[in-house]
């Protein structure tokens, strides 16, 4: 989840509907892991604590809220995965709903992760796949599991993934 401010939402975009961050990502103010669905979330209303919710909460879009180039079928409601571009390192980390893991192989999902990963490769991004506790790179040839990451630390996971930390894997 975003560190600093939230991002700007892109013109015509809302969450309507949509409650999968809540469930996919983790929020450590909450205790609250990944793939688990947060105890304040209504899946048809939404936040049951929204004016009190965490900062991290606050601060949080999904790369297609803040994108206007993502089409339609990004929305996490209708694709199953939550998009979070983290600026800082230029990594695209897709989050898949673990009640449909392997959504991200099919097209156009995949067709548009091996476009990313190419445009961004070169200019020393990467794109993530967290399938559950499975890691996958997404590389312009193809995939690379990346095996299983720690549930409770994201970032440690990802840092490990970078070969920054050398904690054994979960």
């Amino acid at each position: 989840m975003n560190d600093t401010t939230a991002e700007p939402i892109a013109a015509g975009r809302s969450c309507a509907g949509c409650t999968l961050c809540c469930k996919l990502m983790a929020v450590r103010e909450l205790n609250k892991q990944r793939d688990a669905w947060c105890p304040h979330c209504d899946k048809k209303k939404g936040c049951g604590i929204y004016e009190t919710r965490p900062l991290t909460c606050r601060q949080f879009y999904c790369a297609w809220m803040t994108t206007a180039e993502l089409g339609p079928h990004w929305k996490p409601l209708h694709s199953r995965m939550v998009l979070v571009h983290d600026r800082t390192r230029n990594w695209l980390v897709v989050h898949s709903d673990p009640g449909r893991p392997d959504a991200w192989r099919s097209d156009p999902y995949y067709s548009d992760l091996r476009a990313w990963s190419a445009y961004m490769t070169p200019k020393g991004g990467r794109v993530f796949v967290f399938e559950g506790d499975r890691v996958t790179g997404i590389t312009p040839q193809g995939e690379q599991d990346l095996g299983a990451m720690l549930r409770d630390d994201e970032r440690d996971a990802m840092r490990r993934v970078e070969g920054e930390s050398k904690s054994p894997s979960a």
